[in-house]
């Protein structure tokens, strides 16, 4: 079958921004491999012979590459598998013969807090199974609602989700060992998980499922029970060029007053759209007029990379399913399936991912940034400073180019902690750091290098140029007024520079050490000057 649809451009169509190519058909990727030669393991926990054979079957023999299962149903074999710490995922029946209800999750999240666990219960279990949900419980899975894509999609969020979550504690415990006395650094962490899916669940009401005549609820319902909304309207962006199909989509969120939606027909539209507002979600048919899915997610990941997409289409294909998702896509949805339930389940566990992953991001930002910066003055710390002169002065050495390093020590800096505290002291430092950051440019480097002491790395600059921009630093501090408690101050700056060119090429560590020479020549002359390394030839 044919997994793609060739883009159609005419007048009505002109040429998206970059030009849409032809696609490349992707090579089918399972969903469920975890890494290298290695598959997700499964326990499924069901009391029911018929209806574990049925799953089995279901997402079994080759249907479901990657996926290996294993059946129990016994709730202390159940508990000693998970310990054994080779279970990925659980799909756990809430009947069972030894045990039932509450006790029966309560026993598996115990045994392993980490396993994400899924939901399975019939229509009258409905009530207990809800309140698993809120007990830490990953999804809910009706039995008589059971379609194998829903299925699949369920255990692979789950996973990605207790993947993701794991991935930020192990980032953020990393970044407070590293850090154990700057508690500050967590004080802009997005809110835990908790947090912010009671506000999602909100937007649907508890986001129980409710069953009708057919297994589907009727457009524009919402659950009874109310739970805290998001601090702001949902706004989605829906890529369909079909009106019958757009109309239904929108019947089912009308009910919800906190949703408002945004409809483009075409790739070029949606692309206009998402540069000039923001939306937390984006819903796109897969076969377009000017290109398909693929296309689009293309194009979305340079435009607003954090933005969530989900697959809401008409094209049935199993296979495509699992390649757009490896694209990029959050989720999949069959028109044919499409029910407030399901449509619930995929745009809050979307936007869930979405969140998560915006949250490991910025962990990670910040691990990256206090590994690199200093904390007091926001410049770079001494050991990234030296791996960038070991860089720049390699590669000036390579290209023939000029690089300039500058020493900079505050002149009586010791007098200021000596009048006026240690605190003053620390304010001078930030103030200092500040100034340099509005000084350089941006292929510069500054860095606190130890104490009062400052360091600046000047790549394709010559010794004049340098030493003018060292003077201009120099006449920058000396007219500053600095101030602590209503006390006015003012303070010098000694700066010493080495330079490394085609007539005077020295290692890293020379033109480290003949810096450092000259500032201490400055220091020596009087001080609040600028001075050129005894090897520098300034003409």
């Amino acid at each position: 079958m044919e997994l793609h649809r060739r883009a159609v451009m005419d007048e009505t169509y002109p040429p998206l921004p970059y030009g849409v190519p032809k696609p490349q058909s992707p090579s089918p990727v399972s969903v469920f491999r975890k890494g290298k030669g290695r598959n997700l393991n499964l326990l499924l926990v069901e009391h029911d012979p018929a209806y574990a054979s049925y799953l089995q079957e279901v997402l079994g023999k080759g249907k479901t590459p990657g996926l290996k299962i294993e059946w129990t149903e016994w709730l202390d074999a159940a508990t000693h598998r998970v310990r054994e710490g080779r279970v990925d995922a659980v799909l756990l029946d809430i009947r069972l013969p030894d045990i039932s209800g509450m006790e029966i999750f309560r026993a598996i999240h115990q045994a392993a807090p980490d396993v994400p666990v899924l939901i399975l219960a019939d229509l009258d279990d409905e009530a207990v199974a809800c309140r698993i949900l809120r007990e830490g419980a990953q999804d809910y899975l009706p039995k008589t609602m059971m379609n194998p894509r829903s299925l699949q999609r369920s255990i692979r969020f789950a996973v990605e989700r207790s993947k993701a979550k794991k991935n930020l504690a192990r980032k953020k415990g990393r970044l407070f060992d590293e850090n154990p006395h700057e508690p500050q650094a967590f004080e802009t962490a997005a809110p835990s998980l908790d947090e912010w899916q009671s506000p999602v669940f909100g937007l649907f009401g508890s986001g129980e499922p409710r069953a009708e005549k057919d297994g589907e609820a009727a457009p524009g319902e919402r659950s009874e029970t109310p739970v805290p909304a998001l601090g702001h309207t949902l706004k989605i962006l829906t890529v369909e060029p079909s009106d019958r199909d757009y109309r239904k989509l929108r019947a089912y969120l009308k009910g919800h007053g906190e949703i408002r939606t945004v409809r483009v027909k075409t790739i070029r539209s949606a692309l206009k759209a998402l540069s000039r507002r923001a939306f937390d979600l984006v819903c796109v048919e897969y076969l377009l007029p000017d290109g398909n899915g693929h296309d689009f997610l293309r194009y979305v990941k340079e435009l607003t990379p954090y933005t969530p997409v989900v697959i809401i289409t008409g094209h049935r294909d199993p296979v495509a399913a699992a390649q757009i998702i490896q694209a990029g896509a959050y989720d999949y949805l069959p028109k044919q399936k499409l029910s407030l339930s399901p449509l619930f389940r995929v745009i809050a566990n979307a936007l869930e991912k979405a969140r998560f992953r915006k949250q490991l991001e910025e962990t990670q930002r910040k691990m990256v940034e206090m590994s690199i910066l200093d904390d007091l003055t926001g410049l770079c710390n001494r050991r990234h400073f030296m791996e960038t002169l070991e860089k720049e002065a390699g590669r000036a050495c390579r290209y023939g180019s000029s690089l300039v390093l500058c020493m900079m020590d505050v002149d009586e800096f010791k007098k200021v902690n000596d009048t006026y505290g240690h605190p003053a002291g620390d304010m001078v430092l930030r103030e200092l750091g500040a100034m340099l950051r509005k000084s350089i440019r941006m292929s510069d480097t500054a860095c606190r290098y130890g104490g009062e002491e400052f360091a600046l790395l000047l790549p394709n600059t010559d010794l004049r140029e340098a030493i003018l921009q060292g003077e201009r630093l120099r006449r920058m501090v000396e007219t500053h007024r600095f101030e602590w408690e209503g006390t006015p101050f003012r303070l010098t700056l000694s700066l010493g520079l080495a330079s490394l060119d085609r007539e005077n090429n020295r290692s890293s560590t020379v033109l480290l050490e003949d810096a450092d020479k000259a500032l201490y020549k400055a220091k020596r002359e009087g001080k609040n000057r600028v001075t050129a390394s005894e090897g520098d030839r300034f003409l």
